[in-house]
């Protein structure tokens, strides 16, 4: 992802950074993120990056930032989004999920493979 992505810390951990396992909700709900259909929700992964490419494709000025607000541990959101926005603010209440994003954005070692999220949103621009 092309840009700036910036993250606010809070000073303190909350008391829930203790209960929620970024590495578990991720295996949990995106381990097979491509191919899994999401019964709750009657979408998957495929339909909801087709509705943000469809989003960001178009020729509407989204302006320069974009803020995310509860971005969770997760990054698909903003696949499509970082061709026009060239500053995108992850926001969260879990510092934990921040933490990973930025690990990502980085290129940290044992941090969620979005990869196949990512070509999926390459070929629908023709860049994949």
């Amino acid at each position: 992802m092309e840009g700036r992505m910036s993250f606010e810390d809070q000073e303190k951990d909350q008391p829930f950074d203790d209960h929620f396992s970024v590495q578990e909700y991720l295996d949990y709900f995106y381990s097979d993120v491509m191919t899994k259909y999401d019964e709750d929700e009657g979408v998957s992964m495929p339909w909801i990056l087709d509705q943000f490419h469809r989003t960001f494709a178009g020729e509407r000025d989204f302006g320069n930032r974009l803020l995310d607000v509860g971005s969770g541990p997760t990054v698909y959101q903003l696949i499509s989004a970082s061709r026009v926005c060239s500053e995108i603010v992850c926001s969260d209440i879990h510092q934990g999920a921040l933490a990973e994003i930025k690990r990502w954005k980085n290129g940290g070692e044992n941090v969620f493979d979005w990869s196949t999220a990512v070509k999926y949103v390459s070929e629908l621009e023709g860049t994949g």
